[in-house]
């Protein structure tokens, strides 16, 4: 399978530009459009090779501020070996009118494939802690997702409309696992509550920056202010390897956890490339 190249490398000091910028900018994500329906690719997934393996990575938070709320992506190996990640935190800092789109609430994210070793190799660099959880679907299932995702990282499908709590790169990893599954993971998730909302999810999370803690309070509305169902909490990362929904998916004793090594620095590889929004940002 082709795979799209890596976004060009980019000059240094951009990242810390841009993280100071998005500090002062972040009331504005807040009023981001709201999220489309899932399309999808034309007819049914190749039943002639192995149905691929299917895994979860939940992402712990980070240091920096925007890194706080963690991350989710989808891991496809192949009965060959081969091993890729599908992230839905990835944006251009280099885009069209970025700044513009930033500031009026219009960013467009997009979905991109990495291998799978290298996308774990930035997280670990950045002292993270990762988890995955091996999914426990048919071989129709897996062939479904799979085949969507390649269908969805290709460039005139990549792209979609971010939306801070609605479509970002938690919930669209849940949309797509809920199309694959046939709407059962949304039909268990909603009306089942931990008694969350959305400001207390965003404001929790956000705890270690004061100001921006006070920024987000301060822009929330009284929508944030409604209790949570699990489906529309599944825009936090964190939840997912606690997610009761999930459990009817997991396969038995497939969950692995690395825990972040201290005594490593940050190398060059982990300040590229992504973005995913203030939960999951600068390359989330």
């Amino acid at each position: 399978m082709s795979r799209k190249p890596d976004p060009p490398p980019r000059p240094r000091g951009v990242r810390a530009t841009i993280a100071r910028t998005a500090a002062i900018l972040l009331l504005a994500i807040l009023l981001a459009a709201p999220c489309t329906a899932l399309a999808g690719p034309e007819g049914g997934p190749d039943t002639s090779a192995a149905a691929p393996r299917i895994s979860l990575l939940t992402i712990g938070p980070g240091e920096l501020f925007f890194e706080r709320f963690g991350h989710n992506a989808i891991v496809v190996r192949d009965a060959d070996g081969d091993a890729r990640s599908y992230n839905y935190g990835v944006f251009d800092f280099f885009e069209d009118d970025f700044l513009a789109n930033f500031i009026g609430g219009r960013m467009r994210y997009l979905v991109m494939e990495f291998p799978y070793e290298e996308d774990l190799a930035v997280y670990r660099d950045e002292h993270r802690t990762i988890t995955e959880q091996v999914l426990d679907l048919d071989p129709q299932q897996a062939r479904a997702l799979a085949g969507y995702l390649e269908w969805n990282a290709r460039p005139e499908n990549a792209r979609y409309p971010y939306d801070y709590f609605a479509s970002n790169c938690s919930t669209r990893v849940r949309d797509a696992l809920d199309r694959a599954l046939g709407g059962a993971l949304k039909a268990q998730s909603e009306g089942r509550s931990r008694g969350f909302t959305w400001r207390m999810d965003a404001l929790r999370m956000m705890a270690p920056e004061p100001l921006l803690m006070l920024v987000i309070d301060l822009g929330l509305g009284p929508a944030a202010d409604r209790r949570t169902d699990f489906w529309e909490e599944s825009f936090l990362p964190e939840v997912w390897p606690m997610w009761s929904p999930m459990r009817a998916w997991r396969a038995p004793r497939a969950i692995a956890r690395w825990s972040p090594k201290r005594s490593a620095s940050r190398t060059a590889r982990s300040r590229r490339r992504r973005c995913c929004r203030p939960t999951c940002a600068g390359h989330s």
